[in-house]
């Protein structure tokens, strides 16, 4: 028995979109839902659709056999940016020697039957190295891809340009007692990357999302390659390569999970794949390189702030003031991904910043004495009384929250509100009068559903006040 499968790589053509947008584009089948995780990375993932096939497969000599049945197609966007078309079946020998009807293929989706006698190794190798395309699963890819990307809510500029790719792949389960993780990948020379599986720990779920995986890294590899191939790199002038690389480098850096989604049976060919091409390696030379030409090159240590108040490294630092209270994720998720996204930057997190022991008040006012913005995350708690006596914890003169809020004011920085899952902006009348200036603040909402798209918004807007 084999599984063939080929998936389809490429880059969304507009902005990051939300979790939500994703799901809508992705509901290609009324009454089925899209699978949507959001931890470690968002990602949503159609429901499959079923292409009737009749067709020979190709064989290196004579008449291959003749596959009858049908294929699955799904899509799936990662990380708002990422679309993938991806079309499998399994091939097994039929129970007869001749075509049964349409009911019959139809009751087992995802496999096709041979009529015809099966050579498995060479229907194997025949599958990644034929130049017939027979069943044609590209095409089945490509309408899938231009029925998702002519959608009318895909709207606005696409950050930069990327071409896609194909990884055509196979499983091969007749090798009874092959060891998991014997795997063979290549690149052929019209930029084709062909995956060969043995083993039979692998079911076809685990074998299909292995290898969307696997395309999805390939494609931001050798996209970034190639951002660095054209960006000017070695030239004299670094700091032009550093602006080019930078549209690609905000956006696909944080992308970076190998197996992420996969169960424990895919690991050892994760293994093996490092093993024997070092994709993780390679990705990780090549962003040591690109953060070594930013910290060079890079403007935003540039920003003026008054030499009494730089911070010790020379980086500015960004002040997140947050309600303990609130119980919320968002304010660590902040921290992390800024201090990853934007290694211009150094990030107060009272958590990760106040040592054991140490004076909390005043390591607070050094903090925001070396801060040049500061994020005010409104969580669920900042909900005004009914009676109109505003929100009574910031009434209390002892709110630490407050005296944050009132430092950054005096200090006269940027203060952008976060909105936690959509909380709502309190009025200045809701705040006690020495913080009803935060009330006219604009506010950015930043969802756990959205979260990667929203930060997009806040990291480009950090960049543009600073």
């Amino acid at each position: 028995m084999l599984i063939v499968g080929e998936v389809e790589t490429a880059l969304l053509p507009s902005p990051p979109v939300s979790a939500a947008a994703a799901v809508r584009l992705l509901a290609l089948r009324p009454g089925d839902d899209v699978a949507v995780t959001t931890r470690p990375i968002n990602r949503a993932v159609s429901p499959d659709l079923s292409t009737g096939l009749d067709a020979r497969l190709p064989v290196r000599r004579g008449a291959g056999p003749r596959g009858v049945g049908t294929a699955l197609t799904h899509a799936l966007i990662t990380g708002g940016q990422i679309l993938q078309s991806s079309t499998f079946a399994v091939l097994r020998e039929g129970e007869s020697s001749r075509r049964r009807p349409w009911s019959y293929y139809l009751s087992r989706p995802g496999t096709l039957e041979l009529l015809g006698a099966a050579k498995w190794p060479d229907l194997a190798e025949s599958w990644l190295t034929s130049d017939v395309r027979s069943p044609d699963f590209p095409a089945i890819n490509r309408r899938l891809l231009e029925s998702v990307t002519n959608a009318p809510g895909l709207t606005g500029p696409t950050p930069f340009r990327a071409p896609r790719s194909s990884l055509r792949w196979v499983l091969r389960q007749d090798e009874p007692g092959v060891a998991p993780g014997r795997i063979a990948f290549n690149i052929d020379a019209d930029g084709l990357r062909t995956l060969s599986l043995s083993g039979t720990d692998l079911d076809a779920d685990a074998a299909v999302g292995f290898c969307e995986d696997l395309a999805l890294h390939d494609w931001l590899l050798s996209t970034l390659l190639r951002a660095i191939d054209t960006s000017g790199f070695a030239s004299a002038d670094d700091s032009a390569a550093s602006s080019r690389l930078r549209p690609v480098t905000d956006r696909l850096l944080h992308l970076w999970m190998p197996a992420a989604h996969g169960d424990s049976t895919v690991q050892p060919y994760w293994e093996g794949l490092e093993r024997t091409v070092g994709l993780t390696r390679q990705w990780n030379a090549q962003v040591t390189r690109i953060r070594e030409l930013d910290a060079r090159y890079s403007d935003l240590p540039r920003v003026p702030v008054p030499a009494p108040d730089a911070p010790a490294d020379g980086r500015p630092r960004i002040f997140i003031s947050y309600r303990t209270a609130d119980r919320s994720h968002l304010p660590r998720l902040l921290f992390e991904r800024i201090n990853a996204e934007l290694p211009g930057f150094r990030v107060f997190y009272a958590v990760k910043g106040v040592k054991p022991g140490a004076d909390f008040e005043e390591a607070i006012r050094d903090a925001i004495a070396e801060s040049v913005v500061m994020l005010v995350v409104i969580g669920p708690t900042w909900t005004p009384a009914a009676d109109g006596a505003g929100i009574a914890w910031l009434a209390e003169d002892d709110s630490v929250v407050r005296s944050e809020i009132r430092q950054g004011l005096d200090a006269g920085f940027p203060i952008i509100p976060i909105l936690d899952n959509n909380a709502r902006m309190p009025r200045a009348r809701d705040f006690p009068a020495d913080i009803a200036k935060l009330a006219a603040k604009a506010g950015l909402p930043i969802g756990s559903q959205s979260f990667d798209a929203d930060f997009q918004q806040l990291r480009e807007a950090l960049r543009e006040l600073l």
